[in-house]
């Protein structure tokens, strides 16, 4: 366990909950230079992967596509992230 006066290192990646990933890729891309590396479907089916490098760092934004699971919150994204936040720790 770290003490907070330890610095904590280097972070791998982070994630973003994003309404689109097509969308996002505008600011990511043209807006802050970062690299789309790849997009592909979560195995569990409830929300979609884009990942992007940002000058040696990652960046995963997640898209909920299971409105039936991601809907019933009232905001999509923070329900696919309230599900699967244990995988994500």
């Amino acid at each position: 366990m770290t003490t907070k006066d330890e610095p904590l290192g280097r972070l791998d990646h982070i994630g973003i909950g994003v309404h689109s990933i097509e969308d996002a890729r505008v600011l990511f891309e043209d807006i802050l230079g970062a690299k789309h590396r790849y997009t592909r479907d979560h195995h569990s089916g409830d929300f979609r992967l884009g990942l992007f490098d940002l000058h040696d760092f990652c960046i995963e934004l997640l898209e909920p596509i299971n409105p039936e699971r991601s809907e019933s919150s009232g905001d999509p994204v923070f329900a696919c992230k309230r599900r699967h936040r244990a995988r994500f720790r």
